[in-house]
């Protein structure tokens, strides 16, 4: 299904939040527009103008209210439907008070079954909508359990074991949806440091699933097989499934960059170059800042491989990669990310202590003076 662009005009904003908190739901890309942004009308499908007040409406009404715009939209009745149903579902179910103020619940267990039955609700099909609908519950239920365990940090330890094993039927009783229902499984079981056996059990589980149904594309699986190789405990196994990582998903860098750390721990370091490689490839067109993230920390790493074996001109290089890539002009927002990465000036002090070691006493001095002039900037 296309992206439905809409941007509505009107004076209520609880209003345009509403409509913009249905519309992400039920897999509609709803974009706000201010005074200043009517120039751009021409580039969306739909305008909008709401001047009705979506609170002081029952539910029925904003059901009718919200499928009489769906009605509007140029789609063939299936996908009409299925939009229709998955906004009857969010209303009904009251979503829209619950996701916007979901970290404020206390009874975070309550609130989790109720979106696991909301979840049972959801038409079992491949359309790109009810999976994104699908895909935010998951994500809230996770949430959930992130904020119960930190919250509960105080009171003593967390029992995320009997939390799972009293959730699990429910969790299982999702739908035909198996697969989704082992990953999320695997994901509350995950956040429990001790109980990482019991997640890589449920990815497995995952994984047969959805060979069975062919779910998923290729892709994801790969993404599975870097969950249970980033949580398995023997090398031997974490290498394994690292490896079928990237046969199914060669670009996908986390599990190269995964795989030069063991073998970087084990001193494999041809191994680990040879996958850092791999990573430094993937990632050449980076999007994002945890992509540019994992591009810096791959450059570090292959650095201090080369300067422990003695390859400087080898480091050298992968440092001025970092400063490189630092001072590039991105389309992201770069914050102060490297800083958090623990790289930052360090790597002037390293560039000044290497072309010092190489006898390129102009090329040391001026890295100590950047570094200098950094170091009392930050």
């Amino acid at each position: 299904m296309n992206d439905i662009k809409i941007i509505t005009e009107d004076s209520n904003k609880n209003t345009r939040a509403c409509l913009a908190n249905y519309f992400r739901f039920i897999g509609v890309l709803v974009s706000e527009s201010n005074p200043y942004q009517k120039e751009a009308y021409h580039n969306y499908d739909e305008v909008l103008t709401v001047e009705d007040n979506l609170y002081e409406m029952s539910k029925e009404e904003r059901i009718q209210y919200i499928t009489n715009i769906i009605e509007r939209f140029a789609l063939d009745k299936k996908e009409k439907k299925n939009l229709c149903k998955l906004a009857q579902i969010y209303i009904e179910n009251e979503l829209d008070i619950i996701i916007p103020n979901i970290e404020y619940y206390i009874d975070y267990e309550k609130i989790a079954y109720q979106l696991l039955e909301t979840q049972k609700q959801i038409p079992t099909t491949d359309d790109c909508s009810n999976i994104y609908a699908k895909d935010t519950l998951l994500t809230l239920i996770k949430r959930l359990y992130w904020l119960r365990q930190n919250d509960s940090l105080t009171e003593g330890i967390f029992n995320t074991q009997g939390l799972i094993q009293e959730l699990n039927s429910k969790i299982l009783n999702i739908g035909k949806d198996s697969a989704q229902a082992r990953i999320l499984q695997a994901q509350i079981t995950a956040t429990d440091i001790f109980l990482l056996g019991d997640a890589v059990v449920y990815y497995k589980y995952a994984i047969d699933d959805l060979r069975k149904d062919d779910v998923y594309n290729a892709k994801y699986m790969g993404s599975l097989y870097y969950e249970i190789g980033k949580r398995t405990r023997k090398k031997e196994e974490k290498i394994s499934y690292l490896k079928r990582s990237t046969e199914i998903d060669f670009d996908f860098y986390p599990s190269h960059y995964a795989l030069g750390k063991v073998y970087e721990e084990n001193k494999e370091y041809i191994k680990a170059i040879s996958s850092y490689r791999k990573c430094e490839k993937s990632l050449e067109n980076y999007q994002t800042i945890k992509e540019k993230d994992y591009l810096i920390k791959t450059e570090a790493s292959m650095a201090e491989i080369f300067k422990s074996v003695g390859q400087r001109t080898e480091a050298i290089e992968s440092y001025e990669k970092i400063l490189s890539i630092q001072s590039r002009k991105d389309n992201i927002e770069t914050g102060e990310e490297t800083r958090k990465l623990g790289i930052g000036v360090t790597v002037y002090a390293e560039l000044t202590k290497l072309y010092s070691a190489c006898g390129n006493s102009e090329k040391s001095e001026y890295y100590w003076n950047l570094f200098q002039q950094k170091s009392l900037r930050k």
